[in-house]
């Protein structure tokens, strides 16, 4: 009987040890989060933000890359253009861009007699940030005469996305 109660007082003290560590680390993940969020905003707000455009942005905390990710949309409201950039709001290094059109659907560009619109669209992709460097790590889509052959298509936003998605989970 002893030992079955010292059993159940080590159990409780090494569960709400356990518990007390995952409630500090659920606080500090929320607190990385609202901090995020905060420096998100003032990052998008310090963007050029010019021209007939319509501006949007996302935050992520990634908290294997103890990073602040800031995914920032512009539609061109004349021509339907898209750029999507995605930078480390703290850093302030550009980590992807994207510059293409909003709407690629097949049928869509059919019915408006465009299939070709989204052919020239193109995706790159920083790992470190660093959009210097001679080439990015990733590229999707029309990467121009100078790197070789490409061609976009429909779906050359979603690949896009897909990559950047890394960036924006934890």
């Amino acid at each position: 009987m002893k030992k079955m109660f010292l059993f159940v007082i080590l159990f409780l003290l090494l569960t709400g040890c356990s518990y007390k560590v995952v409630k500090e680390e659920s606080i500090q993940n929320f607190q990385a989060q609202a901090t995020c969020a905060e420096q998100a905003q003032i990052f998008f707000n310090d963007k050029d933000k010019s021209g007939d455009f319509q501006y949007s942005f996302e935050n992520y905390f990634n908290s294997k890359l103890n990073k602040c990710f800031v995914l920032i949309r512009a539609i061109s409201l004349e021509d339907d253009n898209l750029y999507i950039d995605l930078y480390d709001a703290l850093e302030r290094k550009h980590y992807a861009m994207y510059l293409g059109h909003n709407d690629c659907d097949v049928v869509t560009l059919l019915l408006i007699d465009e299939p070709k619109k989204c052919q020239l669209d193109s995706g790159t992709i920083w790992l470190d940030g660093n959009d210097a460097k001679e080439s990015a790590d990733f590229t999707f889509g029309f990467v121009g005469l100078n790197n070789g052959v490409g061609v976009g298509d429909e779906n050359t936003q979603k690949q896009f996305m897909e990559q950047v998605q890394s960036f924006m989970t934890e």
